[in-house]
């Protein structure tokens, strides 16, 4: 047979096909019968065993030992609540609104955290947790024993430490009090008021009004604003001649205008607005002078200076370039928009976070969407510059980057008209090679004195081409409603009276 043949040499017959399967069957079948019967003792032993259960996952806050973890717990729950409706509708979109920090925290924030403080009382508390306690009791509404808190704090501090240690316990207390929901700013007054009764040196007191002012202001708390703001305007006028000109003061200067602006009053200034440029600018001058002791045209801010023309390489639309800019006869907004501070920020911390990134120009795009869509007859114009490359791309000709430039401003939604300056640029000597860019005809034409730079700047200027304000691209709150009202009387006011016949 083909498959079965005899060994020749040994007489066995060699195993065939058949052979081989006459032996497998047999083989399967009782590994069949040993496999039914695992399954059997399997099935025998199953209600012996312990079923997977899901483990409890609920967490329990009044487990927590320590002070920061309950921080942690009421920060994460306040975002789980109230950052949907945020990303449902853009928070930088919606107008300001400066009741939004005086409003208390949502009701299961304000539960847990009670929960998770219940285990500390204010009079055995460790002092260690100080700062993480005292946050938790505002979250959990025990106002009072963060007072009583801080008040066993500072009596713990050791004598040899003093003024020094006990200024930084308050001012981290104060802090507490400013960043809480809602903002305690009535607690925040009454500590940096004794302490300013408490301190000799004037720009140290006048330090303190001053943030107090600025909190203020952004709560759109207008008493306690005028308060703080006399305040700043007695101290400054208390100063002398060396401390006005001490380095120590050189940075309040604009502090304390802000303080003769509220002092004397928005109404006044505005008034002086709608009678002429010329009143304005005298009265803001005027004020500069009673602030610092300079004279009137030492003012910091480009206020009553000359608008430049601009000049550019690249117009969006194209037709934008008959004419000049600003255009006379025409109130306008000139506005310095550089990519680098929106995007291109490699030595900044926080360039990566995405919390951070292009928030500024975003903000910027919709700060002047609403001024266009109030006022369609406001000429607004956008200068940028080139840098000879465009975020990942590789190195781009001027008419590409400008291209670039105009794409990425239209996403921003900026509306008017975008110029777009081929910067001069030199490299330096191998190995380095890096390109340096030249100093900008525009930039220089609108940067004044060594205080006010044009790059994230924002003008308005008025129809004979004087400035009548000068801002940051971060405009914002009362500083952005303020605008849109001078925006609003140089629109309106009398072309042909007083308001041009006075300059």
């Amino acid at each position: 047979m083909r498959f079965q043949r005899e060994d020749l040499r040994s007489g066995r017959r060699r195993a065939g096909l058949s052979d081989l399967l006459g032996r497998a069957v047999p083989a399967v079948l009782a590994g069949g019968v040993l496999l039914g019967a695992s399954l059997v003792l399997t099935v025998a032993e199953a209600p012996a065993q312990t079923r997977f259960a899901w483990p409890d996952t609920a967490v329990d806050v009044t487990q927590y030992r320590h002070p920061d973890q309950c921080v942690a717990a009421v920060t994460r729950l306040q975002r789980l609540i109230e950052f949907p409706p945020k990303r449902a509708v853009n928070p930088d979109t919606m107008p300001w609104d400066p009741e939004e920090r005086l409003r208390p925290l949502p009701a299961p924030v304000v539960a847990t955290a009670e929960r998770c403080a219940a285990r500390w009382s204010a009079a055995t508390a460790p002092l260690t947790e100080f700062a993480p306690l005292v946050t938790l009791y505002l979250a959990a509404n025990r106002d009072a024993d963060a007072a009583t808190l801080l008040t066993r704090r500072v009596a713990a501090v050791e004598p040899k430490r003093g003024e020094a240690e006990r200024t930084a316990v308050i001012d981290s207390v104060v802090q507490i009090y400013l960043d809480a929901q809602p903002v305690r700013l009535a607690a925040a007054e009454s500590l940096l008021t004794e302490r300013a009764r408490h301190k000799t040196d004037r720009i140290e007191r006048l330090k303190i009004y001053a943030e107090l002012m600025r909190q203020a202001a952004n709560v759109l708390d207008t008493a306690r604003l005028r308060r703080a703001a006399q305040q700043v305007v007695v101290i400054a006028d208390s100063l002398t001649p060396a401390e006005r000109e001490s380095e120590a003061f050189s940075g309040l200067a604009q502090a304390v205008y802000g303080a003769w602006h509220f002092a004397v009053g928005e109404r006044v200034l505005l008034d002086s607005l709608r009678q002429s440029t010329a009143a304005y600018v005298g009265l803001v001058r005027a004020m500069w002078a009673k602030v610092t002791g300079q004279r009137p045209d030492a003012l910091e801010l480009p206020i009553g200076e000359k608008a430049a023309p601009l000049s550019a390489d690249f117009w969006f639309p194209q037709d934008s370039a008959r004419g000049p800019r600003p255009t006379p006869g025409r109130v306008a907004l000139v506005g310095f928009l550089d990519r680098i501070q929106c995007v291109d920020l490699p030595n900044d911390p926080t360039f990566a976070s995405d919390a951070k990134r292009d928030e500024r120009c975003w903000q910027w795009g919709v700060n002047l969407r609403r001024l266009a869509e109030r006022f369609p007859e406001l000429e607004i114009t956008v200068a940028s510059q080139t840098h000879g490359y465009f975020l990942y791309a590789p190195p781009l000709a001027p008419a590409e980057e400008a291209a670039d430039i105009a794409r990425w401003v239209a996403g921003h939604g900026i509306p008017g008209t975008l110029m777009v300056t081929s910067t001069p640029f030199w490299h330096l000597e191998a190995p380095d090679g890096r390109r340096i860019d030249k100093p900008d005809s525009n930039v220089t034409h609108y940067s004044f004195g060594k205080s006010w730079g044009a790059k994230g700047s924002l003008y308005l200027v008025d129809q004979d081409g004087v400035i009548v304000e000068a801002t940051g691209i971060g405009l914002s709150g009362p500083d952005f409603d303020e605008l849109s009202r001078k925006v609003d009387i140089l629109l309106h006011r009398n072309a042909g009276g007083a308001s041009r016949a006075a300059r």
